[in-house]
This record gives structure tokens, sequence and C-alpha cells, in this order.
């Protein structure tokens, strides 16, 4: 009876934020129609972060998806309010991804203590680098500058202390995260399409005002497709999380969902990521046992089978093409190879010098509007030591690779196919920072997020093996065997 009355209540719950987000959605729309355009993204912004406080009090994995929907979201609404309010140059939307991952900090407020925990402390010693940077950066930055990048270094790592935090609710947050990553998949993937055949105008109306210069032409089949996300790097990041996810479960809309996000994500054409991608699939095929590798190959070979048409059928396949062949053309001649070699010709000295850092909003400039404009490094690795110096950046280092490296010394993924989706997630992310820097923002939100949902499961399986052990004490002599340990929660869950 327990277990059914949580199952509803989980339930009712899961139906509440969709409402929630459903009219947020809608409201936010029709105000972009009707009202003013600051009152509209003031709205945007303090509704998401008061419905943020509402689920964190009654719900934490509903807070969780809820997190996720407004990162996936709020670059939409960011447009369709310009297109119809014109350009809001400091994106004042933006704002509420942020805001309402800064919630989690509630959690972490309440009990300081647990941040000394092994694990925790490895996000808390990330924490105080960034600390650090943000002192440094006040000392010699704008104000606006540091506020601005702030939010990119701080919520992430936050919000992998959270998850981490919330082990005794593994079971919970892993449904929430995969039933959030399946529709989240699934709407970026057919909106992903949708604005490579139609160019939708208000996504036409902000490549024209956007300082951004990698997102194609403003014309149906000329733009390298970005979906709801805010460019096409932050988008394929964000979907290979998803793609990955799928991987980890069979939902009824898995077929849908992974297609149309796969064709999405090539339709993105950011090759650091399908690198990404071939690396997490080589890492989730030799994280899970034999028998899972037999029905992932299966369900590969049918995705295949589905995918390699679409991709090679006009109107997609001239860019997906001409991407993919770059990959193994004369890497030298390629221009983006170039532009990014002379980058860190130019850069990475100065930046391997810096002992104190620039400090947070050192690689930001303030713009004619006085809004802070990213100065492009295409290298995560030159954003961190330029920003953070030798000083924030050893051990900001330190924490993130204690807790990447804890990763490979579990045995969670041989029986649990999500937990081995959540490290080869990971390790793309980290493969990318040659490219990018995916620590920060919303690729941070996916990188530190799956490192906690990590820690999170290893923590959650190992008290319910010591439960277990507890539970059943044989004497010495005993000949009987144990029960056979089912560590996915209250009942087995389905492997694939």
């Amino acid at each position: 009876m327990t277990i059914l009355t949580n199952k509803l209540e989980e339930d009712r719950q899961a139906r509440q934020k969709l409402y929630l987000l459903l009219g947020l959605s809608v409201i936010t729309m029709l105000g972009s129609f009707t009202g003013p355009g600051v009152v509209i993204r003031l709205f945007f912004i303090v509704s998401s972060t008061t419905i943020a406080f509402y689920l964190y009090s009654k719900s934490t994995p509903e807070y969780i998806s809820f997190v996720f929907w407004i990162w996936f979201l709020a670059p939409f609404f960011r447009r369709f309010s310009d297109y119809y309010n014109g350009f809001d140059d400091f994106g004042i939307i933006i704002i509420a991804p942020y805001l309402v991952t800064l919630v989690a900090t509630i959690k972490i407020l309440q009990n300081p203590a647990q941040l000394g925990r092994p694990g925790n402390s490895s996000f808390a010693i990330s924490l105080v680098a960034i600390a650090y940077s943000c002192w440094i950066g006040s000392l010699s930055n704008p104000a606006i500058s540091v506020l601005r990048a702030s939010l990119d270094w701080f919520p992430p790592v936050i919000f992998g202390i959270f998850l981490a935090i919330h082990w005794r609710l593994y079971p919970q947050i892993k449904q929430s995260i995969q039933k959030t990553f399946t529709w989240g998949t699934l709407l970026m993937g057919c909106y992903g399409i949708y604005q490579y055949m139609t160019a939708p105008a208000w996504d036409v109306y902000w490549m024209k005002n956007a300082s951004i210069n990698s997102v194609g032409s403003p014309a149906a089949f000329g733009i390298r497709v970005w979906s709801t996300m805010n460019a096409p790097g932050p988008f394929s990041i964000v979907i290979l999380a998803g793609i990955m996810v799928l991987l980890s479960y069979q939902p009824p809309m898995f077929i849908p969902s992974y297609v149309t996000g796969f064709l999405s994500f090539l339709l993105a054409g950011v090759r650091s990521a399908w690198i990404g991608w071939a690396v997490a699939q080589f890492m989730l095929m030799n994280s899970i046992k034999q028998k899972i590798q037999i029905r992932l190959l299966l369900i590969g070979a049918v995705l295949v089978l589905m995918l390699v048409p679409l991709s090679t059928m006009e109107p997609f396949s001239d860019v997906i093409g001409d991407r993919v062949s770059s990959l193994f053309d004369n890497v030298q001649d390629d221009s983006s190879y170039k532009a990014r070699t002379a980058t860190y010709d130019a850069n990475l000295s100065i930046a391997l010098s810096s002992y104190l850092g620039k400090g947070l909003g050192g690689t930001l400039s303030v713009g004619d509007t006085g809004a802070a404009v990213k100065v492009a490094l295409d290298s995560g690795i030159l954003d961190l030591f330029f920003t953070l110096g030798w000083f924030g950046a050893l051990p900001y280092l330190a924490g993130l690779v204690m807790l990447f490296i804890r990763q490979f010394f579990t045995f969670e993924s041989r029986f649990d196919v999500f937990v081995a989706a959540t490290r080869s997630i990971t390790v793309a992310s980290l493969v990318q920072m040659v490219f990018g820097n995916t620590a920060t923002g919303v690729g941070g939100l996916i990188l530190w997020g799956f490192l906690g949902v990590n820690l999170s499961a290893h923590r959650y399986y190992a008290h319910q093996k010591q439960q277990l052990s507890q539970d059943f004490v044989l004497p010495p002599d005993s000949d009987v065997q144990p029960p056979e340990l089912h560590l996915g929660g209250s009942q087995p869950q389905p492997l694939l």
C-alpha cells in the first residue's frame, strides 16, 4: 500500500510540474505578442524562479527535471520575445536558468558540513577555486563581466553537489532525468529539423542581430541547427546527453526521440560533438555486460537502417555529407582547424604563464550597450587558465579529475546502464574541452550534473548492498547462499 501511495504521489507531482511548465510556456509566448517586452521577460524570470522554489519544497526529482527544462527552453523564449518586442542586448531572459539552478544552494547552506564528505569535497575544492577567481576578477574586471561569468561557473558545480547529496532518491532522480531527456530530445530534435527546413522568423531575426558567426546563413537549409538552444555547440552537448540517456532504457518514445534527436545532432554540424559521441559510444559498450552489449548492437543496427537513408537524402545530405567528409579530409586545410591552431599559437603560452589568472570576467568584454560579451577562445583549456590561472586551475581541475576518475572504480555500470551512460556523457564532455569550455554554462550543467548523478548512484547502491548484507547474517558453518542482490530500487528495473 505504501509503495502504491508513493507512486501515486510521484505521478501527481510529475503532472503538476508539467502543468506549471506548460502554463509558463504558453503565457510567455502569448505575452510576447501582446505585452511590453520588459514585462514578459521579467515575468518569465520571476515565474521560473518561483516555480523552482515551489518544486524544490515539494519534490526533488521534479525540481531537477524543471531545471533541465528551463535550460532547454529559455533561449527559445528569448528569441521569440525579441522578435516581437525588439532585440535585447542583455538577454535578461537567459538569467532564468541560472537562478532556477541556484535554488539548489539552499540544500548546501542548510548543512555546510556535508561538503566535507568524500566525493562532495571534490565539488567543494572546485567551488573554492571559482570563488578565488571571482575575488581576483572583482579587483580588476568590470562588475557586469564578473557577474556574468559567475553565472556560468558557479551554478553547474552547485547543481552537481545537489544531485550527489540526494543519493537516497537516486531511483526517482534517475527516472526523472530519463523522462526529461526522452521528451526533451524529441522536442529539441523535432524543432531542430523544423528550424533547418523553414528558418523561423524569430530565429532569423536573432541570427541577424546577435554577434555570432557560426550558425550558418539565415535561410531555409542554410542554418546550422541549434534548435531551442542559443548556438550549435551548446545544443550538441545537450542532445548528445539525451541520445546517451535514451540508450539506458527503452521508453515508448525511444525510436522517434532518438531518430529526430540524432538527425538534428548531425544537422548542427559540430564535429567536436561527433567525436565526443563516438567516444561515448565506445565507453558505453565497454562498461556493460556482454548480454546488454548485444541488445544495444541490435538497437543500433535498427537505428542505422533508419538514420542512414534520412541523412543521405535531400535536403539533409549536402550539409551532413560535407561536414562528415571534412573529418577525413586533410585536416590541415580545414578553416576551423587553422583558426583554432592560430588561437592556440597566439594564446597558449600567455595562458599557461598566468599564475593568478585574469579572474572571472577576464575573458568577457563590455559592449557599447553595457552588456558583457564573451571573447571567443574556442578552447576550454585556454579559457580555464586565462580565467583561473595556475592558482585557481590546479584545485579546480583536481576536484574535477577526482570525480572523473572515481567513476572508473565502481561496479554499478555493469548492471545499471544509466550509470554507464552518465560516465560516457562525462567522458564525451571532457573530450570536447579542447574545442570549447564544456565545464561552464549549459555544458557545465551536463558535465557536473552527471558527475553528481554518478556519485549519487554509487552511494545508493553501496548503501543498498550494506543494508542487504546486514539483514542476511548466516552462521559461520552455514551452506546457505545469500539472496541475489537487486540494487535498482524496491523492484528490479529493466536494463533497457
